[in-house]
């Protein structure tokens, strides 16, 4: 159908940058939305990666590390939804009330 191929090495170049690319927005940008951006992105980056390790038959030697790097990253998620969580309903409750009300 396509008669265009991409040579390899441009995949691996494209897909370390990405990498790189996101794990500095995580280290270095403050704002949590970028950081949750680069996490989205680095965990597909690696469910790709162990789908591809899975379809070549690799042994787990070799696809080890990526399932690391991606429990690692569900991880953070969690970690940041619960602690968000914890903050909205510490937000909600330290709120000042007047006759049972919530005051807005």
């Amino acid at each position: 159908m396509l008669e265009f191929k991409i040579p390899s090495k441009w995949y691996r170049r494209s897909v370390g940058g990405l990498e790189v690319l996101c794990g500095l927005a995580m280290v270095l940008i403050p704002s949590h939305k970028i950081k949750n951006a680069a996490n989205i992105t680095l965990l597909l980056l690696m469910f790709l990666a162990v789908y591809s390790h899975y379809m070549v038959s690799d042994p787990f030697e070799r696809s080890g590390p990526a399932l690391v790097f991606t429990f690692m990253l569900i991880g953070r998620l969690v970690i940041w939804y619960q602690a968000s969580r914890r903050e909205a309903a510490l937000a909600a409750a330290t709120q000042p009330t007047a006759n049972g009300l919530k005051q807005e």
